[in-house]
């Protein structure tokens, strides 16, 4: 650049119009090569399109599976069943359906540092047990999807 050689980055720029022009006529023209082409994007894991669970019946799901209820969930306290059921709502909620922290703490009435804090500590039970792993996939199982 400093020594005016620019034929390179004019290059880039031409391969690139050459990109968009042939994707911008695949998207108009619906199809490339016998394949649906769309403008719809998400968040990787996320079904754009599809309909996601609320996070009650998400509370509800790992109330099941926790045998507490909904209540018991989302009450203040630390008590070890409950906690645990609060970290498999924020994990389920936000990495499997993405729903945005702030709403997942407001239906469990917590603090969105909590809930962030939650969806870290579940990679972390993850690793160390099995048996979380387990759960998560028996409350999707449930829900009926979630990557």
């Amino acid at each position: 650049i400093n020594e005016r050689r620019g034929a390179c980055l004019r290059a880039q720029k031409g391969m690139r119009a050459v990109g968009l022009l042939r994707f911008f006529t695949a998207l108009g023209a619906g199809t490339l090569f016998g394949q649906p082409v769309t403008g719809l994007v998400g968040p990787a894991g996320v079904p754009v399109g599809g309909s996601k669970p609320k996070v009650v019946a998400i509370i509800a799901a790992v109330g099941e599976l926790c045998n507490l209820t909904p209540e018991q969930i989302v009450a203040p306290g630390r008590a070890a069943e409950s906690v645990y059921a609060r970290i498999l709502v924020a994990h389920i909620a936000c990495r499997h359906f993405g729903h945005m922290p702030s709403v997942v703490a407001r239906v469990c009435r917590r603090d969105r540092s909590s809930i962030v804090h939650a969806i870290g500590r579940a990679s972390v039970l993850m690793i160390a047990d099995p048996s979380v792993r387990a759960d998560i996939e028996a409350v999707l199982e449930t829900l009926g999807g979630g990557r």
